[in-house]
């Protein structure tokens, strides 16, 4: 089954929020289907990888800091030793963007 045959499941079944935890190819596919409105980056103390070491998110092709996207309603928890940081993508985001598109 493809990633959008299991998202259409879940919505069926009326679950509308979702916690997804993953690489950054399931993280770059939910994100250009338009099915990511938050974000929440945990920040270890830790230094771990390599040349191919894994990321958060492949590169989105968002060449400069005037263009990044900057989240929304930010939130930062300490938890032990590392820190969470959360927040919304905006509204204008191409992410929500799309999923509102393909509601309409």
């Amino acid at each position: 089954g493809s990633l959008e045959s299991a998202l259409r499941i879940i919505g069926e079944e009326d679950i509308v929020r979702l916690l997804v935890e993953g690489g950054p190819s399931l993280h770059r596919a939910l994100f250009e289907l338009g099915e990511v409105d938050e974000i929440a980056a945990f920040i270890a103390p830790s230094i771990l990888g390599g040349g191919d070491a894994m990321r958060f998110l492949p590169p989105l092709r968002i060449p400069s800091m005037s263009q990044a996207i900057r989240l929304e309603n930010v939130e930062t928890r300490a938890l032990g030793s590392d820190l969470l940081i959360r927040g919304a993508l905006p509204r204008n985001c191409a992410s929500t963007q799309e999923r509102e598109a393909s509601r309409n």
